[in-house]
């Protein structure tokens, strides 16, 4: 009985310990778009428009085949400071995905486009906001 009651004890204590520890930041997903082996142009499309201040990250994937094509993928926002900036993707066959974070200016768009050529693309991205840990 007191082995028992002794690993019980220790057991609690040992999960107590857990609940102290710092969480990791959480991301909540804004936007996820996946196409997959299309054949016309990228559309001018927006994205969402940051209500509040944050940060946020867009992990991005881009491949191209076809003779002659030339398609390039661009995601544009206005920075918090009021500088456009923008991440492109382009040419003929797979890029590494791209993963980085950025502060858009609260009530300006996020867009993407795409330009050029056209062969068969495939393209997919998420875009997640850093929430507080409140």
């Amino acid at each position: 009985m007191r082995r028992t009651t002794m690993i019980g004890l220790l057991m609690l204590v040992c999960s107590l310990a857990a609940f102290g520890q710092d969480q990791p930041p959480q991301w909540k997903v804004v936007h996820s778009l996946v196409l997959i082996r299309q054949t016309v142009p990228v559309p001018e499309t927006r994205v969402f428009t940051p209500t509040e201040a944050g940060v946020y990250r867009v992990s991005a994937y881009w491949s191209e085949t076809g003779k002659g094509s030339d398609q390039q993928f661009t995601l544009s926002w206005t920075d918090v400071t009021g500088s456009a900036q923008e991440l492109s993707m382009s040419g003929v066959g797979p890029k590494p995905p791209a993963l980085f974070m950025f502060i858009p200016k609260i009530g300006t768009p996020v867009t993407y486009v795409g330009s050029g050529s056209i062969g068969v693309y495939n393209l997919a991205f998420t875009i997640e906001q850093l929430q507080s840990s409140d």
